[in-house]
């Protein structure tokens, strides 16, 4: 049985551990596990107010789909911290979110290793 990470934090890991390529919504389906990353993308650009790129791209079969990345150093650095604060809570809460159970934070050492990939 795989145990998936919620949606949201699995975007976010997704647009900060791989920041030139992102994530897009043909991928999340079969990289993290559901269907549409847009509403997840959506929703993180809402909470943080943060906008990131949007890039229209075609499948071999001729199907639309958008591919969205950070734009910068400091959007690294806020979904990090959005990302950890999210897996923090949701770990305090216990037995009613075990979804959070084999999700870590990104620590300040991947943090660095990410940021260096981007080049700062």
């Amino acid at each position: 049985m795989m145990i998936r990470s919620p949606r949201e934090v699995a975007v976010i890991k997704a647009l900060v551990t791989n920041p030139h390529l992102g994530i897009s919504e043909k991928e999340s389906y079969f990289d993290v596990h559901f269907l549409n990353a847009r509403n997840e993308v959506n929703r993180v650009e809402k909470q943080l107010g943060l906008e990131f790129n949007r890039v229209s791209e075609t499948s071999k079969w001729g199907n639309p789909y958008t591919r969205y990345t950070v734009k910068n150093a400091e959007q690294i650095k806020k979904l990090v911290e959005y990302h950890n604060h999210k897996v923090r809570t949701g770990k305090a809460r216990g037995s009613t979110r075990k979804i959070y159970e084999n999700v870590e934070e990104i620590s300040d050492q991947q943090l660095s290793d990410i940021l260096k990939l981007w080049g700062k």
